[in-house]
């Protein structure tokens, strides 16, 4: 079993605050690997924005960044958000909140559920429990907006003409 097909099964048997956190880990991971595949291969500044301190370390500036540059649509983003936003609610507050709370059941009303249709291009029914509109969006926003955005990714390439300068030239 591949490590996608084992995070969305291990998901599903979580409490709804370790799924909420669980989440924003795995997306946050994922995402993170969709800006690697993008960025250029020069490891000290890609670690010097996507770890300690760097501009790119939180999930917050990981989400817009990919959605500034191209690597997923608002509608995505926007998804994303709600999710860093159920486990922001989650992680705030010790006690007293699952997804039927209506603080976090109203989040759950993601675009990317909205968006599904059949063959014959009619809306999906959808479920209406929160943590299944949860689990559901966050198994389709890893594999539809990110996981085939890894794979499709094409490696990074120098600007055609670019000058190589030597050590020498210094």
């Amino acid at each position: 079993m591949d490590q996608l097909a084992e995070f969305l099964e291990e998901f599903q048997r979580e409490t709804d605050r370790a799924a909420a956190v669980l989440a924003v880990a795995y997306l946050e991971s994922r995402l993170e690997a969709l800006l690697r595949a993008k960025f250029v291969a020069v490891p000290k500044f890609v670690e010097d924005l996507l770890t300690g301190q760097g501009g790119l370390s939180s999930f917050s500036a990981r989400i817009s960044l990919a959605y500034a540059v191209g690597l997923i649509s608002l509608h995505a983003a926007d998804d994303l958000h709600s999710v860093r936003r159920i486990r922001n609610d989650f992680a705030h507050r010790l006690h007293g909140l699952s997804f039927k709370t209506q603080k976090i059941a109203s989040r759950t009303n993601f675009n990317v559920l909205q968006a599904l249709r059949d063959k014959h291009s009619e809306a999906i029914p959808l479920p209406t429990d929160p943590r299944k509109r949860f689990n559901l969006a966050v198994a389709l926003l890893l594999l539809n907006a990110i996981e085939s955005r890894i794979r499709d990714m094409p490696k990074f390439q120098e600007a055609a003409g670019a000058v190589v300068i030597t050590a020498e030239q210094f």
